[in-house]
């Protein structure tokens, strides 16, 4: 399995240079297997979805679809999308989308009440765990970080790769790193933390919009960084080594 992470500068209300900006980043990196965007990639997390959020997430989705087609790879990340059932209400959904054109959706747990995603958004009611290329990957959603429950491994259901795609912001970085490390030596997985850079999409924040510095980060089970991403918008590959891993776990079974 080689993985790939996109690390996207936020373009708020730029759907088409968003998409554009992605082409380029999947053209630039080597041929893989999986390709990972940031959370609500292409607007930029939001707590006020609006008509236009909506727009926007069904242009990235064909997107991705399309993506997943023409590169016979999966690619994931996460959109702000109207909940089918309850008029007014959103889900922040993270798209597992295979080149078959099946698909497979997480919805964010935790949600970040402090910013008020609560008054929107509804939440998901448990953990998803994909297959793909004969590995289990776990799908979180950025405030999922800090709840080590829902990524929690176990030997009766184990995963290989935990994926968390997020819009963190510069002033918790040294968090986000403290907890991806975290998650992948408790797990005895390989922790992929795909950030975004550039500004916050509410324009109700525009006064104190936060920039995301990026920070994407891939962590070993033994707790090796293999990247830790500066705040500019690129890609970084990797082959995760899970014969290693699998030695580790027979070496040191702390999943028992």
């Amino acid at each position: 399995m080689k993985v790939t992470i996109l690390q996207t500068a936020l373009r708020p209300g730029r759907v088409g240079d968003m998409l554009r900006a992605a082409d380029r980043l999947v053209a630039s990196a080597p041929p893989s297997s999986l390709y990972v965007l940031p959370e609500m990639w292409v607007t930029g997390f939001t707590t006020s979805p609006t008509a236009a959020t909506a727009a926007a997430g069904g242009e990235a989705l064909e997107w991705m679809r399309e993506t997943a087609r023409r590169t016979s790879a999966a690619v994931a990340g996460s959109l702000a999308v109207a909940d089918d059932e309850v008029a007014g209400k959103w889900r922040n959904r993270l798209f597992f989308v295979r080149p078959d054109g099946h698909e497979e959706v997480y919805d964010k747990q935790h949600l970040f009440a402090y910013g008020g995603e609560d008054r929107s958004f509804l939440p998901g009611a448990v953990p998803v765990t994909v297959e793909w290329e004969g590995r289990r990957i776990r799908l979180q959603t950025c405030f999922d970080l800090r709840f080590p429950e829902t990524a929690r491994n176990s030997l009766a259901a184990p995963y290989d790769l935990l994926l968390y795609v997020a819009g963190w912001p510069s002033s918790r970085q040294r968090v986000w790193h403290a907890l991806l490390a975290a998650r992948a030596l408790e797990n005895q997985v390989f922790c992929v933390g795909v950030n975004c850079a550039g500004w916050s999409a509410d324009e109700a924040d525009a006064p104190r919009s936060e920039f995301y510095r990026g920070g994407s980060s891939v962590i070993s089970p033994y707790g090796d960084v293999l990247a830790k991403l500066d705040a500019a918008e690129q890609t970084f590959t990797f082959s995760p080594d899970f014969a290693r891993m699998e030695h580790l776990r027979t070496k040191f079974p702390v999943l028992e």
